[in-house]
């Protein structure tokens, strides 16, 4: 009895863990992007780097990808700040970056097989502009000042002027 028991057992396990005859088994698939979010300092020329920043599918492996890059700074005012080779996924710059004029860059990368079909969904690709003190104060004389008591909120006391 415990030996039918097993037997019936084992065939279940069998059983389930092949798949049904005109099915396909069920292989997860891992899709993939590689952006690295991407800190870049104003006032800065990285135009002579290779690349900024890459993006890449994984259905590469079994066919040929177009990349491009959508958003402003791309197809986008500013336009043409940044690109992407169409076959190597790279991300190039073409101009030096103002943070005062954008602070963050939000763009899309899209692949693309040869015949217009999406390989993927777009995927966000943000461009942070770090701040440089291009305009740091410079006080030349030294100024002291006082707040008397019960002064109304929003008075003005002391005021400088930088740059």
């Amino acid at each position: 009895a415990n030996i039918k028991l097993i037997s019936m057992l084992l065939f279940l396990a069998i059983s389930e863990a092949r798949p049904s005859a005109g099915l396909q088994p069920k292989i997860r698939q891992k899709r993939e992007w590689i952006v690295p979010p991407r800190k870049l300092k104003e006032n800065v020329n990285y135009m002579d780097l290779e690349y900024i920043a890459k993006i890449r599918s994984d259905e590469e492996t079994r066919t040929t990808i177009r990349y491009s890059l959508t958003g402003p700074g791309a197809d986008q005012p500013p336009f043409r700040l940044f690109s992407v080779g169409s076959e190597n996924g790279l991300v190039k710059i073409h101009g030096v970056l103002d943070r005062e004029k954008m602070p963050t860059y939000h763009l899309r990368g899209v692949a693309k097989f040869l015949n217009g079909s999406y390989a993927e969904k777009d995927i966000d690709l943000r461009i942070v502009v770090l701040d440089e003190n291009d305009c740091a104060p410079v006080f030349t004389t030294q100024t002291s000042g006082a707040v008397h008591e019960r002064t109304a909120r929003g008075t003005g006391n002391i005021h400088r002027n930088a740059c």
